[in-house]
């Protein structure tokens, strides 16, 4: 058997004692067996989960994981008997080094509630690439409305009015139901993310402008960390024109949406004329290997072209 929590106790408490109390919130030493995963939860960040392990060798076990009671509805044949609402890292660590239990804290709490707390726990933790961030917001945004319905306004299922894309000026108002925004999800989320409502609006409008198909072939590149990049690429309004422009720039075609969209159109961007500084540098390098003989072409080509003004070209007598 691994190694343990150093907090655990002698004797683990059944969960049945647990699930039978009535208490708000307990700390418990949780049988690792017993929790179940969130289908809906973030995948686990291998690298983060090894790093963790290794402190927690160290030092234990700092912060409890956060857990809720399965609902009747909810028990199946796995025999959980909780659902892991925060530390799924820890989670992951604690598996690593083989501990059979974990310290918790069980809440008796909705699992809309449990959700945001999960989801806000992540934005202070987590260094997310600027999509990851936006898809938080979003996922916080459904959790949010979950929990305040009477706060929020659907049409055809869609938090904050039609599908498709919203305006480029969309505002938090568009999300809410005429209730101010610094009393609910806006100002919530941006102080959890500590970031600007504007961030927070600017996020929400990229992440709907980009299908989740295409998302998904973005993770992992380098334009899920340019946020700039993928603000324009949510003002393609056209998602077939949009689809080329990531095939382009997936392929190394070009790192600009304006160029990747002309080149989409079938216009080839006119070359760009190379910095004076580099023109220098390689007519001097291509000076340094050349033979006389070709010195004395390039001179007498020189000697032909139109000069800047107060230069002139004459050939002197060789010694």
């Amino acid at each position: 058997m691994g190694a343990q929590n150093r907090d655990a106790p002698a004797k683990v408490p059944s969960p049945v004692v647990e699930i039978l109390s009535p208490l708000p919130v307990q700390e418990i030493q949780a049988p690792l067996h017993l929790i179940r995963e969130p289908s809906d939860a973030r995948p686990i960040d291998a690298d983060h989960a090894a790093n963790l392990a290794v402190s927690m060798s160290e030092i234990g076990l700092e912060n409890a994981v956060s857990l809720r009671l399965l609902r009747a509805d909810e028990l199946n044949d796995d025999g959980c008997v909780w659902m892991r609402t925060r530390g799924g890292h820890r989670c992951a660590a604690a598996r690593l080094l083989g501990w059979s239990v974990i310290t918790a804290k069980v809440r008796t709490e909705a699992v809309e509630i449990a959700k945001l707390a999960e989801i806000d726990e992540n934005l202070l933790r987590r260094d997310y690439t600027p999509l990851e961030r936006a898809q938080a917001f979003a996922e916080r945004l459904e959790a949010w409305a979950a929990a305040h319905p009477d706060r929020v306004v659907k049409v055809n299922g869609q938090i904050g009015g039609k599908r498709g894309r919203p305006g480029k000026s969309a505002k938090i108002a568009d999300f809410l139901n005429g209730k101010p925004a610094l009393m609910g999800f806006a100002a919530e989320t941006a102080n959890q993310a500590g970031l600007s409502l504007r961030t927070v609006e600017q996020a929400l409008t990229m992440y709907r402008g980009i299908p989740a198909s295409q998302q998904a072939r973005l993770h992992g590149t380098w334009i899920a960390r340019n946020d700039a990049a993928l603000r324009q690429l949510a003002g393609v309004g056209d998602a077939e024109e949009q689809a080329k422009v990531i095939d382009l720039m997936l392929a190394g075609r070009t790192k600009s949406v304006a160029e990747a969209r002309a080149l989409a159109a079938g216009v080839v961007p006119a070359a760009k004329a190379a910095p004076s500084n580099t023109i220098q540098r390689d007519f001097e390098k291509l000076w340094k290997s050349a033979t006389p003989s070709q010195r004395d072409g390039l001179l007498h080509w020189l000697a032909g072209q139109p000069l800047p003004k107060g230069w002139t070209m004459t050939q002197g007598e060789r010694g």
